[in-house]
């Protein structure tokens, strides 16, 4: 229907899409269907996604690997930014042990001191009742 195509034709131009645009959509939120469905493991769609793959030459485990390569820098960044963090944990935790020790030193001799020094018995006095 020649007549029907150029109809679509000046609906896109008059939306400013092209077919191209539309189809890149579709194949988008079909990936994610298939993405949905592949993670809830529905017995379908995990053959025809390793159907897929293997008409690719792969694999779920190396499309996964592919990935894990992609984001590599990533996870090397995290990785140093924890291991500053724990430098930094443990020099605090050194750091309140090591003033904890002075104060307990502190207390100890303060204490030896009170009870080294001399003192005075007062008597007291009972109130008189009255």
């Amino acid at each position: 229907m020649p007549g029907a195509a150029s109809k679509v034709e000046t609906i896109l131009q008059y939306t400013r899409t092209n077919l191209h645009d539309i189809k890149q959509g579709a194949r988008a939120r079909k990936a994610e269907e298939l993405v949905q469905e592949y993670l809830q493991n529905k017995q379908k769609t995990v053959e025809l996604v390793k159907r897929l793959l293997a008409r690719s030459g792969m694999t779920i485990e190396s499309l996964c690997v592919g990935t894990l390569i992609d984001k590599l820098t990533y996870i090397e960044r995290i990785d140093h930014l924890i291991s500053i963090h724990e430098n930094r944990r443990d020099a605090l935790l050194r750091e309140i042990e090591r003033r904890r020790a002075v104060v307990g030193e502190f207390l100890r001799l303060t204490m030896q001191t009170i009870e080294d020094g001399e003192f005075k018995v007062l008597e007291t006095s009972e109130p008189k009742e009255g």
